[in-house]
């Protein structure tokens, strides 16, 4: 399951030489993008409303992007950093 609907987006497998710039060509279509901060290989975009980030999600997770299948999907808590309850 995942993260609840919000504004802002994560943007995960993007090609290393990926800017600000090249993701906001990519995603303006979606609405008003109010930020954007790109690390190495991926990136967080947070759009004006919950529906542009929605459109974003359903429209561009899996998109090939330079090679590379992006994956979107809204911001939140990371499934690989919440803690497991100890094992047997």
């Amino acid at each position: 399951m995942g993260n609840p609907p919000n504004k802002q987006i994560y943007i995960g497998h993007l090609p290393y030489d990926c800017r600000k710039n090249d993701l906001e060509e990519l995603f303006n279509k979606f609405g008003r993008i109010d930020e954007v901060s790109v690390k190495r290989r991926f990136a967080f975009m947070t759009f004006e409303t919950v529906d542009e980030a929605e459109k974003a999600v359903e429209e561009m997770n899996g998109y090939d992007y330079q090679g590379e299948q992006m994956k979107v999907e809204f911001a939140g808590k990371s499934r690989a950093r919440r803690r497991r309850p100890p094992g047997p």
